[in-house]
């Protein structure tokens, strides 16, 4: 049994759970031995962020002037259904995951010295966060708690938020590694509870879901041949083109130039090289899938450190999976990565530059336990230079959390930073820095 955990950004991304990735896990769980949980502070947060959503889109609609084009009536008909499901969505979703097998698991119980702790040592997933990390601490005890009750299973922990749960794995794509490596602190979590192995983290539930399809139900490499050959080009090539507009670049990930901080495709070429295809899925009667890789032009739109704009053309890699109906027709082109090519002179440059700003792990590891700053800023910190002691002081005293706990935790250092600095002023030892150094 392969049990799955779902942290909030997963649920809100279809709340209705009808997205193609939720709907294939959900019809072939038990074929594929999967059990589906959700943390009770994922559902409590996941109404919250939902109504927020759905209200908001509901003042779009209110001040759309319907009036003009006599649609008074029903835009107010409109209106009190959204405002009634708003209402609703509490107890429609705790009775939906009843119905499609998805329980809905409490809290383990924890002690709040612990997670005050966790919070002034900034340990994953406080660590590198401007708001407090309550919640996502909270999440990840369920995970550790759902794996300790599920001692003969294998546990998928997905969510979005790869800064905060994630290892900084540069060269890696987040949403193509099944599994991403967990932060070391995670890791070190998992060892201590004898939980090393039985825990894996991936980003996307598409990628997750991606994975089982390919294990329960592969497409041997000459159907897959034959599937693929008789799929339309042309329009397998204007969908990787729509699906390619507004995507974002990693200027590292494309070899844009290196004064490039933010990088967009505005529009691509249809592509007119090969294609590749692997990992192809069958989807039961719903169809098939398949992994794509092909090269095309684009142009890109980058943005320098001086937020100068500038617009870029050259080929990129550009891979994704495509969704097929079983009688060959295409449903959907999804763009996971656009990375330059193998041979692009620019690969080296990046190359040589991150080596030469990386820093010694207890460089960057000290950097991490110590301040709570912008990841921005964190990074600048750990890849190209260590901070004067008055810009961290500033740092952590501006993005300190302002909830009950973090506000704990930066008393803690705050006193800690207080005491260290009256000892070197009277050079003598301190008793409130003794007293600390003791709890």
């Amino acid at each position: 049994m392969t049990v799955v955990v779902v942290d909030t950004n997963i649920l809100c991304s279809s709340p209705r759970l009808r997205r193609r990735d939720w709907q294939s896990l959900l019809k072939n769980r038990q074929a594929w031995g999967v059990k589906v949980v959700v943390p009770e502070v994922v559902f409590v947060e996941t109404v919250n962020v939902v109504r927020r959503k759905w209200a908001e889109e509901c003042v779009t609609l209110a001040n759309v002037k319907a009036g003009v084009f006599g649609l008074k009536e029903q835009q107010q008909s409109m209106i009190d259904e959204i405002a009634q499901q708003i209402e609703e969505y509490e107890q429609w979703l705790r009775d939906h995951l009843g119905e499609v097998g998805v329980p809905i698991v409490e809290t383990p119980e924890f002690g709040w010295l612990e997670v005050a702790r966790r919070a002034s040592e900034r340990r994953a997933p406080y660590c590198e966060k401007e708001v407090d990390g309550l919640r996502d601490t909270l999440i990840w005890l369920t995970v550790m708690s759902v794996a300790e009750k599920n001692a003969d299973d294998k546990v998928w922990f997905v969510s979005d938020n790869h800064r905060d749960f994630g290892q900084d794995s540069r060269g890696v794509n987040p949403k193509e590694a099944c599994p991403f490596p967990l932060h070391p602190h995670l890791v070190d979590d998992l060892e201590g509870k004898e939980l090393s192995g039985r825990v894996e983290y991936v980003v996307k539930m598409d990628r997750l879901v991606r994975d089982f399809e390919s294990q329960f139900g592969p497409i041997p490499e000459m159907e897959l041949t034959r599937l693929t050959g008789e799929l339309d080009r042309a329009s397998l090539g204007s969908r990787v083109v729509t699906a390619l507009e507004g995507l974002v670049v990693d200027p590292q990930r494309g070899a844009l130039p290196l004064d490039v901080v933010e990088a967009q495709i505005l529009g691509a070429q249809e592509p007119t090289e090969e294609w590749q295809f692997s990992d192809g899925a069958s989807r039961g009667e719903s169809g098939w899938t398949t992994r794509f890789s092909v090269v095309t032009e684009v142009d890109i739109m980058a943005v320098d450190h001086g937020l100068t704009s500038r617009e870029d053309t050259k080929p990129l890699q550009v891979s994704g999976d495509v969704m097929v109906s079983s009688d060959g027709k295409i449903e959907a082109v999804v763009v996971t990565s656009a990375d330059a090519l193998p041979d692009d002179p620019m690969r080296a440059r990046w190359k040589r530059r991150t080596k030469r700003l990386m820093v010694p792990q207890s460089v960057a590891g000290l950097a991490a336990q110590q301040f709570m700053v912008p990841t921005s800023i964190t990074e600048m910190a750990a890849h190209q230079f260590i901070m004067p002691r008055w810009i961290t002081e500033t740092a952590a005293q501006r993005f300190t959390a302002p909830n009950s706990i973090a506000d704990l935790a930066a008393k803690i250092e705050k006193d800690r930073e207080a005491a260290g600095a009256e000892s070197d002023e009277d050079d003598k030892p301190d008793e409130t820095s003794g007293i600390e150094s003791k709890s």
